[in-house]
């Protein structure tokens, strides 16, 4: 539906000098309160060095709701000074409680962000308020938990009687341990539960926020009995608020979790009563209506979820699309997600996303259901619209499974040729098996030397589509990193060929998710003769070593221990792969893993060809 990467930090805890070749944003002041006006200085790394304007964006959030999808939005010009530095004024909107910050240029074509450009709201007491430092937390815990236990840590300092700072710090910290160290740190916790809740029972009134924490707590140590008396309390004096639908959607769950009819019917309910307040429970109940296969459900919350979230409906269409009996309808909103993806973007785009690859993601997602409407034309017999259709597909993004649809409606239309210069886009494809190829010359009487040349130009379109989003920068100066056994060594260009750069962290929840298919992918390509290296932000180290082995991921690992590498790669994001040419130049950069293999095939052609460069 939308790529959500998010990358995020604290300005509390980076240091203040500036580390040579890398970026800096700093505020004035650095925690501003809401509505306040801050002065902004960008001093530019290797990206924006040359710019005379560039743009500051920022992901403003609101306390925090049930939301699924972050928004980013373009909030000031900055102006380069003779000093080189950029400088311009920003607004933290009142509403705001926390503000995530990209620089980029005036097109949106480079971009430039960093884990260290945030800025936590102040309270009237001139501390940094508690919502808005949970707001820092949960952005922070996508992708560096490290990070987020240090603002957990901050809240219990500044908010020692929170059971909101204790339960992220619980969280954070429990992430991070050893399976050795989980016993003892629940025992620690567990005191602390016991402090919270002793002087919340002793309280006449306790706010619904703050039992809700408790309950949550209560949970996560598996202290049952108090997370029960804690939600009888709050249920006895609150049931409209979203913290109390919150919890009576989590009794819905225990209760009937595997029963899916009968949680779809109790989520029914409690949607007629407190949907207003808890849009996050579409998201639960189109899981159970998915689970179930319960077509008409899966329409009714896919509807209920897009109306809480419009930049994530072509998600819940995508479900609706697999229901026969419900085709009509989700035709219907597969087309209306159509307009919307290839209509103006306006500010949905991510911070870490840039321009061309924001347009190509939609371009891409309307792809998808234009391809989806083609098929379903075929299947109807209507083969003239199917191919028109699917051509627009076709057209719109590289897709192989739409490149075969094509070629079998131009078949059903007696366009014999046509469908063989569909074949050959998929063919050109590299992830695509040589049986194809074989089989279609087999079965069509084409020559030799016209299928070569159809294969070519079907190749040459698709390193024109990925070269849009390409860049080419070299790398800072020398890459040092350390090796598995804490050896220096210096990374050099594989004069060779190509070289993918990956970019992970085991505090990284959404890097963590993408390793077994960096281990697949790894293995493919050095087949291919391309070389792949995978750096990690810890030290070498027996515990690393054991991740490794544990989950039998053998593509090599360096370690970036002084951060030499990132500032050398301009790189302050994981999950992030980097594709460099054999001079060692940077290509391509990427949030996943899905265009890396044509992207190698596309220098490996360049580096065939002698073609050097873009």
């Amino acid at each position: 539906a939308a790529v959500l990467v998010l990358a995020a930090g604290a300005l509390l805890f980076r240091p203040h000098e500036l580390e040579a070749g890398r970026s800096e944003l700093r505020l004035v002041p650095a925690n501003p309160r809401p509505g306040q006006a801050v002065r902004v200085e960008y001093r530019p790394g290797v990206r924006l060095e040359h710019d005379r304007v560039v743009v500051l964006r920022a992901d403003e959030r609101p306390a925090r709701g049930m939301g699924l999808v972050d928004h980013a939005r373009a909030v000031a010009r900055l102006t380069r000074t003779r000093a080189g530095v950029f400088t311009g004024t920003y607004t933290l909107p009142r509403s705001a409680l926390y503000a995530r910050f990209a620089v980029e240029d005036t097109t949106g074509s480079r971009v430039d962000v960093d884990a260290a450009w945030d800025a936590v709201a102040l309270g009237r007491d001139g501390r940094p308020r508690l919502d808005a430092l949970l707001e820092q937390y949960h952005a922070l815990s996508f992708v560096d938990m490290l990070a987020a236990r240090r603002v957990a840590g901050r809240m219990v300092e500044i908010y020692p009687d929170a059971p909101a700072a204790w339960l992220r710090l619980y969280w954070a910290s429990s992430a991070l341990a050893s399976a050795a160290q989980r016993d003892s740190l629940a025992r620690e916790h567990a005191g602390h539960l016991r402090r919270l809740g002793a002087r919340a029972d002793a309280a006449a009134r306790v706010g619904s926020g703050d039992l809700a924490e408790l309950i949550r707590y209560a949970a996560s140590l598996d202290d049952t009995a108090r997370a029960q008396a804690w939600r009888a309390r709050l249920l006895a004096a609150d049931t409209t608020s979203a913290d109390a639908a919150e919890q009576l959607r989590d009794q819905v769950v225990e209760r009937y979790g595997g029963h899916d009819a009968r949680e779809l019917a109790e989520l029914e309910r409690l949607w007629s009563r407190h949907g207003a307040v808890l849009p996050v429970v579409t998201f639960n109940a189109l899981m159970v209506a998915q689970r179930a296969g319960d077509a008409d459900a899966v329409l009714r919350w896919g509807d209920r979820f897009s109306a809480a979230e419009p930049a994530a409906a072509p998600l819940a269409t995508r479900f609706a699309l697999r229901y026969p009996r419900i085709r009509a309808q989700a035709m219907d909103r597969a087309r209306a997600a159509i307009r919307a993806l290839l209509a103006a973007p306006g500010d949905a785009r991510p911070l870490e996303v840039s321009a061309p690859e924001y347009a190509a993601q939609r371009r891409r997602g309307a792809a998808y259901f234009l391809g989806e409407l083609g098929k379903r034309l075929a299947q109807e017999g209507r083969y003239a619209a199917a191919r028109d259709t699917l051509e627009r597909a076709m057209a719109g993004a590289w897709d192989v499974d739409v490149f075969r649809s094509v070629a079998q409606a131009r078949l059903a239309l007696g366009d014999t040729l046509g469908a063989v210069d569909a074949f050959a886009h998929a063919v050109a494809d590299p992830a695509t098996s040589p049986t194809l190829a074989d089989s279609v010359r087999a079965r069509f009487p084409v020559a030799a030397a016209g299928w070569r040349a159809r294969v070519a130009r079907a190749r040459a379109r698709m390193a024109a589509l990925l070269r849009e989003r390409g860049v080419e920068r070299a790398v800072r100066g020398r890459v040092r990193m350390a090796d598995g056994r804490g050896r220096p060594r210096e990374l050099e260009p594989a004069s060779a060929g190509p070289t993918l750069v990956a970019w992970w962290s085991r505090h990284c929840a959404a890097s963590l998710s993408q390793l077994g298919e960096l281990q697949a992918l790894a293995a493919q390509l050095e087949r291919r003769g391309a070389r792949v290296v995978t750096i990690t932000d810890e030290a070498p180290s027996a515990e690393v070593r054991g991740f490794l082995a544990a989950h039998g991921y053998t593509f090599p690992v360096w370690y970036d221990v002084d951060r030499a590498a990132r500032r050398a790669f301009d790189n302050a994001a994981t999950p992030r792969y980097q594709v460099l040419d054999h001079r060692g130049r940077i290509r391509f950069e990427n949030g996943g893993l899905e265009d890396v293999p044509r992207q190698v095939a596309v220098l490996q052609d360049e580096r065939r060809a002698g073609a050097g460069g873009l």
